[in-house]
């Protein structure tokens, strides 16, 4: 499988070319809702890291969940992972991106009056996330 057809591949797609691909898949995840859409609200584009509020605006979502680690763990899944072809992010860049993510996420659930759970996985907390993942996600 060549780099560009993966999902590790789609991070170094042009904007335009990207910004095209969404609209088509938001198209058809709208059209089969309800739903629950596993997602990263900021991503890393090539060098930078993105946000789409005219998909945030037209998912609507009512619920949004935030997953955070520590970034020493994501380092650490990240390197096991063998099918991974990103490039490697350091500990300062993974919770760099976290703190950025979480505060779009919260101004987003603010604007749009939709719920945020936001939770810290770890294998402690598998759990007891699990169950409060669970009852978050009833509430649809």
């Amino acid at each position: 499988m060549r780099a560009e057809d993966s999902r590790d591949g789609l991070k170094t797609l042009p904007p335009d070319v990207f910004s095209q691909f969404t609209g088509i898949l938001l198209d058809e995840v709208i059209e089969r809702q309800p739903i629950v859409l596993n997602s990263h609200t900021v991503y890393r584009q090539d060098s930078s890291l993105a946000v789409n509020p005219v998909s945030e605006r037209r998912l609507n979502p009512s619920h949004y969940l935030f997953v955070s680690a520590d970034p020493e763990d994501v380092v650490e899944w990240r390197a096991a992972d063998k099918t991974r072809q990103r490039p490697v992010e350091s500990v300062q860049d993974i919770e760099f991106h976290q703190t950025i993510a979480l505060g779009v996420v919260r101004a987003i659930t603010e604007v749009m009056d939709s719920r945020l759970l936001v939770v810290h996985n770890t294998v402690e907390t598998t759990d007891t996330n699990a169950q409060e993942i669970g009852e978050f996600l009833s509430s649809l």
